[in-house]
């Protein structure tokens, strides 16, 4: 049996990642994020595994070194 504890939904991964509910929802849509719909066209139950990953993607990527912008070859 799933324990329903392992799960999220879609707000509540929206609010602990910073984005957009309809994100999340995309993003589980095209596979992005895993996650389960019980019915056809139902909520995402999104595992907490999954929300862990998305932070620390999150968080790797906000502490990364910004890149360098092209040089302006413009005369």
């Amino acid at each position: 049996m799933i324990n329903t504890q392992d799960f999220c939904c879609a707000k509540e991964v929206a609010s602990k990642v910073g984005k957009s509910v309809r994100t999340i929802q995309r993003m589980c849509g095209k596979n992005a994020i895993k996650a389960i719909q019980l019915i056809p066209g139902g909520e995402y139950s999104i595992p907490t595994s999954e929300v862990e990953r998305l932070l620390k993607t999150r968080l790797s990527a906000s502490s990364a070194t910004p890149a360098t912008p092209p040089p302006n070859n413009a005369a």
